[in-house]
């Protein structure tokens, strides 16, 4: 009849779905559920943790710190006055360091380092297995017991010791530097004197007497530098074995001591040398070793020096004036944050002697709120507060002042407008006058450090006595800042603004508000502020290779980069390396780095270097949190001669620039 039948071979599914895509849904859902219940789990374990006594926190923590709860899927950052919980497993990156305080036993975890928090077999005292990196504990007298498990090794210290262990591929090292420590070999529990240093390889325990035992400055030390001069750092050491060997101290801002600055040869038992904030690594090595071998390395540590003294008072500027009417007005203290700080003591006093401060109080933040202070100058400071484990005591910051300043009684007109608002009902008069808008913060014509301005907020108050509907804060770089385009505007502003990073010039910013009554009212003034320029950051200074430098191929054979280094700058947190050719038309830039963090930089792209001379320049810059250069630094500048001719290379005629961001 014309009329086709079809096949079970060709049925179409409904819907146009087969079996495998049901079977993919159905799996994609499972693995969806199954993510869901894990996060659910994680953040319910993050929610019991505040029914969980820690048994410690975090000190100090620098850069990337993490922890991983027992049975959680997600890693979370570490910050300082973190709690640490049993089972937690701790790891500190590359360029990291963290300080744990365990049951009064400071533990100083060093960068690629990996730990876990146990209970130890009776069942009470703590337990640390490290499974990778290098560890520093320093018990106290009263301390908890405490336990170590290095890679099946048990190490237990005794109360008052201060170890240091680094484990390695090759093996685990022990040095003892005070105190004693027991570990457990074949069945028994053997004890170690300070002085000794024990290397396990493959099971197997060699333990000999060191010939020189450093007891300051422990491994990771920490000092508070109270003044803007040097800080002495001393250095005690005793030599356990009689012999001539000459020793030298050396001291670099490097880890791999790349660059040596400071260096004292043949130190006496107890040395000191004066060293500026950061952070510095020290060694003790042979000054006379054998023909052909390395300087040994007797005793090595790690120091910081962080400044407690610099401060630096925000807000109000100096000898601004706070005017007010009735009610005494409300300002903001704000000074910077102070790295590593836990917190600050702040003093404000009518004498600039401090001799009877009127408040005298701590923050846990970088501001203080206050409504208390009456009329009359008034100074202030700021002191901030570290943990305990720092060595030295910080200093107040230089006082700043302000002026609170009572504004005269009411005219007898508006007494007059205000006793007939009294009496008669608001809405049968509209006052003669309008009220009055005052700009009370920064003062008039306040000048403001660029850096601070920059790194801070910058507080604009003001105030009005009257019932308003809206209001409107306008900063412009324009006299007239209500013409044009604002730089910032801000409806219905809180009376205290906070406007972050306000650029070098002068700004110009008023209030416009509507009131009830139907005024619309304006300071009389603009205000004005002068934000200065920010200073460069300091050249770098001993720059290797040196001006003239010549690398011949001999040099290059066994060699696949270029090492570069320089002083760090006070101040920066990152350089930047540019390369140029030179040659008879000029220099011109063939490759520029992205920001490190360190004053060394290893180039590899040697395909760039040809026969001729180079000139490399190194900027040092201060990086805000988001990365953002916040200021910038003056160049420095060196050059080198390439003596070679590398097969393969390219000519520097005609080719282009190398940029890391590229």
């Amino acid at each position: 009849m014309g009329i086709k039948m079809m096949t079970k071979a060709n049925k179409i599914p409904i819907g146009g779905f087969r079996v495998t895509d049901f079977l993919v849904i159905i799996i994609f859902l499972s693995i969806a559920a199954i993510s869901i219940n894990l996060f659910r789990l994680d953040f319910l374990q993050t929610i019991n943790l505040r029914n969980v006594d820690p048994v410690g926190t975090v000190v100090i923590r620098k850069n990337v710190v993490q922890r991983r709860l027992s049975d959680r899927v997600l890693w979370d950052r570490l910050a300082n006055e973190s709690p640490v919980y049993l089972g937690d497993l701790i790891r500190v990156a590359e360029f990291s360091a963290a300080t744990l305080n365990l049951k009064g036993n400071s533990i100083d975890l060093n960068e690629n380092t990996l730990i876990r928090i146990t209970l130890a077999a009776d069942g009470e005292s703590l337990q640390i297995i490290m499974s990778e990196g290098n560890l520093s504990l320093s018990s106290a007298q009263d301390s908890g017991r405490i336990s170590l498990d290095i890679n099946g090794m048990q190490i237990r210290p005794d109360s008052g010791s201060i170890i240091n262990i680094n484990y390695t591929e090759e093996g685990t090292v022990i040095n003892v530097n005070e105190g004693s420590v027991f570990y457990i070999e074949e069945g028994r529990e053997v004890e170690v004197q300070a002085g000794i240093e024990i290397k396990v390889v493959e099971g197997v325990y060699e333990s000999y007497e060191k010939p020189v035992t450093v007891t300051r400055p422990v491994y990771n030390a920490q000092y508070i530098n109270g003044s803007s001069n040097s800080l002495p750092v001393d250095f005690n050491f005793t030599r356990n074995t009689q012999t001539n060997d000459v020793l030298r101290l050396e001291i670099s801002s490097d880890s791999r001591f790349n660059r040596i600055n400071y260096t004292r040869s043949n130190p006496g038992g107890n040395t000191q040398i004066e060293l500026p904030n950061g952070q510095w690594y020290w060694r003790l090595v042979y000054a006379n070793p054998a023909a052909g071998s390395p300087n040994p390395v007797l005793e090595q540590g790690r120091l910081t020096i962080t400044g407690g003294s610099e401060t630096q008072l925000m807000s109000p500027a100096q000898s601004s004036i706070i005017r007010f009417t009735d009610d005494l007005p409300v300002f903001n203290l704000q000074w910077n944050e102070t790295p590593e700080s836990t917190s600050y003591v702040l003093q404000i006093c009518d004498s600039p002697a401090f001799a009877n401060p009127r408040t005298h109080r701590s923050s846990n933040t970088n501001y203080f709120i206050d409504s208390d202070l009456g009329e009359g100058t008034w100074y202030w400071r700021v002191m901030p507060v570290f943990p305990d484990i720092y060595i030295g005591n910080p200093s107040f910051s230089q006082a700043s002042s302000f002026t609170i300043e009572h504004i005269a009684a009411q005219t007898e007109h508006q007494e007059l407008a205000q006793w007939i608002e009294e009496q008669i009902p608001p809405d049968l008069i509209k006052p003669a006058a309008p009220p009055v808008l005052l700009l009370t913060s920064p003062a008039y014509g306040a000048r403001l450090d660029g850096l601070t301005a920059s790194r801070q907020q910058t507080i604009f108050t003001w105030e009005i006595d009257a019932s308003i509907t809206s209001s409107r804060f306008v900063l412009s770089g324009n006299p007239d800042p209500f013409a044009g385009q604002p730089a910032i505007e801000i409806h219905n502003p809180d009376r205290n603004i906070f406007i972050w990073r306000l650029d070098q010039g002068t700004w110009y910013w008023n209030i416009e508000v509507q009131t009830a009554n139907g005024f619309t009212v304006r300071a009389e003034n603009n205000g004005i502020v002068f934000v200065s320029g920010i200073p460069p950051l300091a050249a770098a200074t001993n720059l290797q290779p040196a001006r003239g430098h010549r690398i011949s191929m001999s040099e290059l054979q066994n060699r696949r980069n270029l090492n570069f280094t320089w002083r760090e700058v006070q101040g920066a947190n990152a350089y930047i390396f540019t390369l140029f050719h030179q040659s008879g038309s000029g220099r011109r830039q063939i490759y520029r780095s992205q920001p490190v963090t360190r004053g060394s930089y290893s180039f590899e792209s040697l395909r760039l270097l040809d026969q001729g001379t180079f000139i490399w320049q190194i900027e040092a810059i201060s990086r805000a949190a988001d990365g953002s250069f916040e200021r910038r630094g003056n160049m420095a500048e060196s050059s080198f001669t390439m003596d070679i001719v590398l097969p393969g290379t390219i000519q520097i005629q005609g080719s282009g620039v190398q940029d890391e961001n590229q």
